[in-house]
């Protein structure tokens, strides 16, 4: 499970640090314990940052189904939503405003059949509306709207992907730092590859991964 961190008692203006955690595998996760280790070094450097933990790889999120698009379709029109459209819509609004008042977004996740997975992108697909992280601007098109939100994604990976032919199966980092630049988002992302491989080799790589954090920790 993510881990328990007390929390002071905040008063005054502290910034926000959101974790979405998308690893089930919870005790198991390579991208969730890395994702805390950054997280701990993080807090203990910028102690103005209190810490938000949404754990979309263990719990139910909230349905975006038919009425979700149905409703993403009418309320930009201002067209009355039915009380189903209106509720999915609102859960949708939620997961948004939690990333809208975030200063800095980690994001913790493994690969899945050379992607992410399914939750995340269920994640991605109720926080990613028009008119929320980007719009739309006569003459230039698409415009971010999460622009000064920095985002570090910590990804576990099964294979190792350092080969011209290895690197086309990689689906997952080319889509997390697309979605992070079309929104706006300036975003770093540390991987751990070649978790399926024998024990030693897997350390030497974990190492190489927790150095790269704590670096970024110093100046995220």
């Amino acid at each position: 499970m993510l881990q328990k961190r007390s929390q002071p008692d905040w008063r005054g203006k502290m910034k926000k640090l959101l974790h979405i955690a998308a690893s089930p595998r919870l005790e198991r996760s390579h991208s969730r314990r890395l994702a805390n280790a950054f997280i701990a070094e993080f807090l203990k450097r910028n102690p103005d940052y209190r810490l938000a933990e949404i754990d979309i790889g263990a719990v139910a999120q909230p349905r975006f189904g038919e009425a979700g698009a149905a409703a993403k379709f009418k309320a930009p029109r201002e067209l009355e939503l039915t009380p189903a459209e209106a509720r999915e819509w609102r859960n949708a609004q939620s997961s948004f405003e939690q990333l809208r008042e975030a200063d800095r977004l980690v994001v913790s996740t493994p690969m899945w059949n050379f992607s992410m997975p399914y939750h995340l992108k269920q994640w991605i697909d109720r926080v990613m509306q028009s008119g929320w992280s980007f719009g739309m601007e006569p003459g230039k098109g698409y415009v971010p709207l999460l622009g000064g939100k920095k985002a570090l994604f910590v990804c576990a990976c099964g294979g190792v992907y350092d080969t011209p032919e290895m690197l086309k199966l990689d689906h997952l980092r080319p889509y997390l730092r697309f979605w992070a630049e079309f929104n706006g988002l300036d975003a770093a992302v540390v991987s751990l590859e070649g978790t399926n491989l024998d024990q030693e080799r897997l350390a030497g790589n974990e190492a190489a991964a927790r150095s790269a954090l704590s670096k970024l920790a110093e100046k995220f």
